[in-house]
């Protein structure tokens, strides 16, 4: 979980998908992205992924291996 992902170095895919909280970003409405931006939706969990057939809020990713490209690309989130 590299913070080498995001822009500036600061924020690591574990930044919201927290281990310890079933990897999601417990307590938080929303995620908070890179530069503390506000996301569009709060962190899943990332358990049982391969059974789901869509992925993100919208289900606008079919592919899990396309999924982590979403949130290293999105502006809200690691830039």
């Amino acid at each position: 979980m590299s913070r080498g992902l995001s822009r500036n170095n600061t924020i690591s895919c574990g930044s919201c998908h927290i281990q310890a909280s079933a990897f999601t970003h417990h307590g938080h409405d929303i995620s908070h992205g890179i530069d503390d931006r506000l996301g569009r939706r709060n962190a899943p969990p990332i358990q049982n992924l391969a059974w789901h057939t869509s992925f993100n809020h919208d289900g606008g990713v079919f592919d899990l291996d396309m999924q982590p490209v979403v949130p290293i690309t999105t502006f809200e989130e690691m830039d």
